[in-house]
């Protein structure tokens, strides 16, 4: 994989990101692209053979990708709501809208061949994946690592060829059985100032991605109650991840193929697990906590920071009403003990999870124009 690029919400329009460009994808660290053919066998009755075996018109298409965790950029081309240095929830607009877009990847036709300082598509073969739709979305953190992100989209179609801006957008019009788009993509590049910042090393938005170093977590109990935690289980923490999962079910028209709209299923439940080195624990009763819990109903409320090398704070979670799951310690000779906890929290177009970038979606006029660096 050489680039990615993702186009704007609404994949069968054939105008581009903003009018101008599709968005570049930044940290990309690989992608993986899949399909299964649901081919359904038809039986004869009374005979031992197949009539015949019917194969799905359009099998969906599957696209998975991780990157580096930045401050917001990517996520707000992915379809999530991340708003320039104030809290929102970034599920908001996955919820109100069907939110399907296309995704481009260059693929250099020598694969060993980097394309990060490239400033045309000419000569590189395109993968499109046509009406995606995001599907799960997971972050992981650990000390002396950096931040990194998990996706997963499913789509409608997809299709791969040498770039030619005469090609034809991947996606199909749902509201029309499936009917292929007619408008024709082209993938553009502002400038070289990808290549000469490359050159220069310029690393001064995001200097090389998220330090875990930099993480810090809080939390507090809802409504002032104590909720249900053992030890100091919010310090010296050495592991974070999030994980979150929706649920979608694929609408069909009569007689047609192709899904019309792929609508979440409600509520959705999201989890969270922190590992962390305890030094030292409180005198706590186990029943007690619990019986506190299913009076109180009080979960925590995690406030959780990432800031880079220099502590310019890069990204914002602020997780809501999370309960705890799991408890577990893993103590080992000659070393602290490590205690592991997994939380759950709901999640709706206005509670569960909010979102905030340090940096705001890059304007394409700007000469960082959708891109990053690795330095």
């Amino acid at each position: 994989m050489q680039e990615m690029f993702v186009g704007s919400e609404g994949a069968f329009d054939p105008t581009k990101n903003t009018g101008q460009y599709i968005s570049r994808l930044d940290f990309i660290q690989n992608y993986g692209f899949n399909f299964s053919v649901n081919r359904q066998p038809l039986k004869q009755i009374g005979s031992s053979a197949f009539a015949s075996r019917q194969s799905q018109l359009a099998p969906d298409v599957s696209l998975k990708l991780d990157y580096l965790l930045n401050d917001g950029w990517n996520e707000k081309y992915l379809g999530l709501n991340v708003s320039n240095s104030s809290y929102s929830n970034p599920l908001s607009t996955v919820f109100s809208s069907t939110g399907d877009r296309n995704f481009y990847v260059l693929i250099a036709q020598d694969q060993r061949k980097d394309a990060l300082a490239a400033t045309s598509a000419d000569g590189f073969n395109v993968l499109g994946i046509g009406n995606a739709f995001i599907g799960s979305y997971s972050m992981q953190v650990a000390v002396n690592n950096l931040a990194t992100v998990s996706c997963e989209f499913v789509g409608a179609n997809a299709s791969i060829s040498n770039y030619s801006a005469e090609n034809y957008l991947p996606s199909v019009n749902t509201a029309s059985s499936g009917q292929a788009a007619t408008g024709k993509f082209g993938i553009d590049f502002y400038d070289n100032s990808r290549s000469s910042r490359v050159a220069t090393g310029f690393k001064g938005v995001f200097d090389n991605g998220c330090y875990s170093a930099g993480a810090s977590i809080s939390a507090e109990a809802v409504y002032g109650g104590s909720g249900v935690a053992f030890g100091h289980v919010f310090e010296n923490f050495t592991s974070f991840s999030l994980q979150l999962g929706l649920e979608r079910k694929a609408l069909y028209g009569f007689g047609s193929n192709y899904p019309t709209t792929r609508k979440i299923q409600k509520p959705v439940v999201a989890t969270v697990s922190l590992e962390s080195i305890v030094e030292s624990f409180g005198a706590e009763n186990l029943a007690q906590k619990l019986q506190q819990e299913n009076v109180s109903v009080s979960g925590y409320n995690f406030d959780i920071t990432f800031r880079d090398a220099q502590s310019n704070p890069k990204l914002g979670i602020k997780v809501q009403n999370a309960f705890l799951d799991s408890y577990s310690i893993n103590p080992q000779i000659g070393g602290n003990a490590t205690i592991q906890t997994n939380w759950s929290f709901e999640v709706s177009e206005t509670t569960g999870i909010l979102m905030s970038g340090s940096y705001g979606q890059p304007a394409l006029s700007a000469v960082y124009v959708n891109e990053s660096i690795n330095p």
